[in-house]
C-alpha cells in the first residue's frame, strides 16, 4: 500500500490515505484544524483500527481523559446502524487469559447521577441484559450487588420498577437444582425491621399477595411451607392481623383429604402448661353458628 498526504482543505484539514494496487483509497484519515481525527475504511472485511501493546504491563492500552468540568458530550461514543446479527457483539471485550481482578471496572464519584444506564426502548422479545455461564464449577456470583450504606434507601438498594400494567411475571426465577436453595434471604442483623415485606395499597386486589403452589406427590420432609423458629422467643411466632368484617381471616380447604389431618397440632413436651389451641373472643353479639 502507498501512503498519500493530501493538501490543506479550506477549513485547514489534512487528509492521509492509503491506496492498494488499484489506486482506490482503502483507508482515509482526516485531521481538521481543531485537532479532531476522523478515520474511514472502505474495506468490508478488514480491521479499521488495531492497537497492539504486547509488552504492556502497568500502563494503558488506550487512555481517554478530560479535565473539563463542563463536558456534556461523550469521551467515548460507539454507534452503529447495523440491522444484522452481530457475531460477537457490537462492542466486545474478549479477555482470553485467566486473569484475576476485574475485567471491566467503572469508578464514578457522582452523587446524584447514574453510574450506568441502559436504554432499550425498542426492545420486544430480546433481552436488556444477559448474564450467561456454561461452566459447571462456578462457586462465585453471576450477579452481585453490595452496599455499605447506613442511610435509608429511598426506593430500595436494588429496585425493580415496572410502570406498565403488564401481564405475565414481573420477576421470575427458574432453577433446576435438586438439593440446593432457589432463593435465600439472610437477615442476621435484623432487629425491628422486616425480612420480607409484601404490601399493596390497591383496594381492588382480587389476586394473591403471596402464593405458594406445589405439584409434589412425595412426602414433604418438613412441610411444603415451614416456619422454623429455633430461638426460645416470646411473643407470637406467626401473627395475622385482619380488618375484614365479612370475609374469612384464615381458610383451610382439604377437599381431597381421606386418612390425613386437616390440621395437626402436636407437642412432645411433658412440661407444657399453656394451650396447644386457644380461641378467645370478646364479642357481645349473638353468634350465628357458635363462637
Amino acid at each position: 500500500n502507498n501512503l498519500h498526504i493530501g493538501a490543506l482543505g479550506s477549513a485547514g484539514a489534512v487528509k492521509f490515505y492509503t491506496t492498494g494496487g488499484t489506486g482506490s483509497p482503502s483507508l482515509k484519515l482526516t485531521l481538521d484544524s481543531l485537532g479532531a481525527l476522523t478515520q474511514a475504511a472502505s474495506s468490508s472485511t478488514t480491521t479499521a483500527y488495531t492497537l497492539t501493546a504486547n509488552s504492556l504491563t502497568s500502563g494503558n492500552g488506550l487512555a481517554i481523559a478530560s479535565t473539563n468540568t463542563g463536558t456534556t458530550g461523550n469521551l467515548l461514543s460507539v454507534t452503529s446502524a447495523s440491522t444484522a446479527a452481530f457475531t460477537n457483539g457490537g462492542v466486545r471485550w474478549n479477555f482470553t487469559g485467566a486473569h484475576t481482578g476485574n475485567g471491566v471496572q467503572i469508578d464514578d464519584v457522582t452523587t446524584t447521577g447514574n453510574v450506568y444506564q441502559m436504554n432499550a426502548n425498542s426492545l420486544t422479545s430480546g433481552n436488556g441484559l444477559v448474564l450467561g455461564n456454561t461452566g459447571t464449577g462456578l462457586t462465585g456470583n453471576l450477579l452481585s450487588a453490595t452496599s455499605g450504606s447506613t442511610s435509608a434507601f429511598t426506593n430500595g438498594g436494588v429496585r425493580f420498577n415496572f410502570t406498565g400494567a403488564h401481564t405475565g411475571v414481573g420477576v421470575q426465577v427458574d432453577d433446576v437444582t435438586t438439593a440446593g436453595t432457589v432463593m435465600k434471604i439472610n437477615a442476621n442483623s435484623l432487629v425491628g425491621g422486616s425480612g420480607l415485606a409484601i404490601a399493596s395499597t390497591n383496594t381492588g386486589t382480587t389476586g394473591n399477595l403471596f402464593s405458594v403452589t406445589s405439584a409434589s406427590t412425595a412426602a414433604f420432609t418438613n412441610g411444603g411451607i415451614r416456619y422454623n423458629f429455633t430461638g426460645a422467643h416470646t411473643g407470637n411466632g406467626v401473627q395475622i392481623d385482619d380488618a375484614t368484617a365479612t370475609g374469612n381471616v384464615y381458610q383451610l380447604t382439604a377437599n381431597a383429604l381421606t386418612s390425613g389431618s386437616g390440621l395437626a397440632i402436636a407437642s412432645t413436651n411433658t412440661g407444657t402448661t399453656g394451650n396447644l389451641l386457644s380461641v378467645t373472643s370478646a364479642s357481645t353479639a349473638a353468634f350465628t353458628n357458635g363462637g
